[in-house]
C-alpha cells in the first residue's frame, strides 16, 4: 500500500475473530468499496468466510494459463502457500482492489 501511495490503517488489538463485520469495514476504509467478484483479477485483495463470520484474507495472482491463483497463510500448516482459486469461490466475501 506504501509503494501505491495509499495510508495503512492498521488495528493492532485485531484477535482470531474479528467483532461483527470489522474486517470487511476495515478492508472498506483502507481499498474502498468492493469490486464485483465476477471481475477479479490478479492483484485483487479477497475476504473469505470459513465457518462463520469472515476472517480471512488473500491476494489473488495469476498462475499462467488463464488461471486465477490465491496467495495467502495456510493456518492448519503455518505457511504462506500459493494455489488454485477456483476451490475458494464459494468461501468468498468480497474483493477489493487497492
Amino acid at each position: 500500500m506504501q509503494q501505491i501511495g495509499r495510508p495503512i490503517w492498521d488495528i493492532h488489538a485485531y484477535g482470531t475473530e474479528p467483532h461483527k463485520d470489522g474486517l470487511y469495514e476495515a478492508m472498506v476504509r483502507n481499498m474502498g468499496g468492493p469490486v464485483p467478484l465476477k471481475s477479479i483479477q490478479p492483484g485483487d485483495v479477497v475476504l473469505m468466510r470459513f465457518h462463520g463470520a469472515p476472517r480471512h484474507v488473500g491476494i489473488v495472482t495469476d498462475l499462467g494459463g488463464g488461471r486465477l491463483g490465491l496467495l495467502h497463510v495456510h493456518a492448519e500448516n503455518k505457511y504462506v502457500a500459493e494455489h488454485g482459486l477456483a476451490g475458494y469461490h464459494a468461501d468468498l466475501v468480497a474483493a477489493f482492489r487497492p
